[in-house]
C-alpha cells in the first residue's frame, strides 16, 4: 500500500471510530421513553446556583427543574436578575434548565407575566403552575367552570410568552384540592391547546388517589401530558390514625414502574421528566454536618433514585 493510501485509510478508520460513540449515544436517546431527565431542585434548596449545578451534574442528569416561587431557588420578585444566573450556572456544568416550578395560579397578575416572559427569554420550555381549589360556596360544576376560565386565561398568556404551562395531578392532601382524580383535570383541559396549557402527570399521586383506575385516567389525559414527575410511595403511612401515602426511595414502593413505562410507550408519550425526592434522604443530625460531608451523603443517596429511574425509562 502506498504511503498516501495508507494515511487516507487510517484517517477514515479513525473518523469511523470517533463516530461510533456519537451514534451509540443517539441510539440510546432515541430508545429512551423521556426527552430528558431533570432534577426537581426543592430537595437541594440549601444550595446556591453553582452548588446546585455541580450536584445535579454529579447525578448524571440532563438538567434541573428549578423552583421559581416563594422560598424557592429563585424568588419571583427577583426573577429578571436571578433566573439568568441560575441558568448560567447550569450551562457551566453542561446542564439545561428547560423546566421550572412556580406558584402561578392566574393570568391576571403582572408578576406572573414577568416570570413567564423572563423564563421563555432564557430558554425555559415549560413550567408547573400552583395548585387550585374548589370553592366550597359553589357546586363542583360551578367551580370547574371557574377553573376552566383560569386555564383558558393561562393558555393565552403562555402562548404570548412562548412556553407550556402544566398542572400537576396531586393526591388530595386536604379537602377541596382540584386535580387529584385526573377526571376533573381533564374536564378543564379538554377545551385548551395542550401546546400551551397541559398536565404534569404524576404517577405516584395518580395511584395514591385512585389506585386501580390510574391507568384509565392516564389514557384519558394522555394528549395533555407534556411533562412527568417521578417518585415512589406506598399506602402504609399514617396520618391522624388513618392510612396515608408514604414517600419512599425509587423502586421500594408500590408504583408499577414496568407497567407505567409500557403505557408511556404505548401512548407515545415522550416528554421531559422531573425526579422528585420526597423521602428523608438526610437525618436531622446529618443536616447539620459541614457542607462538603452533607453534600456527599445527599448526592450518593439521591443518585440511587436517579439511576433507578434511568434504568426504567432510558
Amino acid at each position: 500500500m502506498k504511503r498516501r493510501d495508507f494515511i487516507k485509510t487510517a484517517a477514515l478508520a479513525t473518523a469511523g471510530a470517533a463516530a461510533l460513540p456519537a451514534a451509540a449515544e443517539a441510539a440510546v436517546k432515541s430508545s429512551s421513553l423521556v426527552q430528558s431527565m431533570n432534577f426537581f431542585s426543592k430537595p437541594l434548596q440549601w444550595m446556591n446556583y453553582d452548588q446546585l449545578a455541580e450536584s445535579v451534574a454529579k447525578l448524571g442528569l440532563d438538567g434541573f427543574d428549578l423552583t421559581v416561587r416563594p422560598k424557592g431557588h429563585v424568588l419571583p420578585e427577583n426573577v429578571e436578575r436571578d433566573l439568568p444566573l441560575a441558568i448560567k450556572a447550569a450551562k457551566a456544568q453542561g446542564l439545561n434548565v428547560d423546566m421550572m416550578v412556580t406558584a402561578i395560579t392566574a393570568a391576571d397578575n403582572e408578576l406572573a407575566e414577568k416570570i413567564l416572559k423572563t423564563a421563555a427569554q432564557n430558554g425555559v420550555k415549560c413550567y408547573r403552575m400552583g395548585y387550585l381549589q374548589y370553592d366550597p360556596k359553589k357546586s363542583v360544576l360551578q367551580s370547574l367552570s371557574d377553573i376552566n376560565k383560569t386555564m383558558s386565561g393561562l393558555e393565552k398568556i403562555n402562548q404570548s410568552a412562548g412556553l407550556t404551562g402544566c398542572y400537576q395531578n396531586h393526591h388530595a392532601w386536604k379537602p377541596g384540592l382540584f386535580g387529584g382524580a385526573i377526571w376533573d383535570l381533564h374536564h378543564v383541559l379538554k377545551d385548551v391547546d395542550p401546546k400551551w396549557m397541559a398536565c404534569q402527570y404524576d404517577v405516584r399521586h395518580a395511584i395514591a388517589e385512585c389506585t386501580g383506575s390510574w391507568s384509565t385516567g392516564m389514557r384519558l389525559i394522555a394528549p395533555w401530558i407534556k411533562s412527568i414527575c417521578l417518585k415512589d410511595f406506598d399506602l402504609k403511612g399514617d396520618r391522624k390514625g388513618r392510612s396515608y401515602p408514604r414517600n419512599l426511595p425509587a423502586g421500594e414502593g408500590e408504583t408499577p414502574w414496568k407497567e407505567y413505562a409500557k403505557l408511556l410507550k404505548d401512548l407515545n408519550i415522550k416528554v421531559p421528566a422531573t425526579i422528585h425526592i420526597e423521602w428523608e434522604y438526610l437525618s436531622k443530625e446529618e443536616k447539620n454536618l459541614p457542607y462538603a460531608e452533607k453534600t456527599e451523603l445527599a448526592i450518593n443517596r439521591i443518585k440511587k433514585d436517579c439511576d433507578f429511574y434511568k434504568s426504567v425509562l432510558c
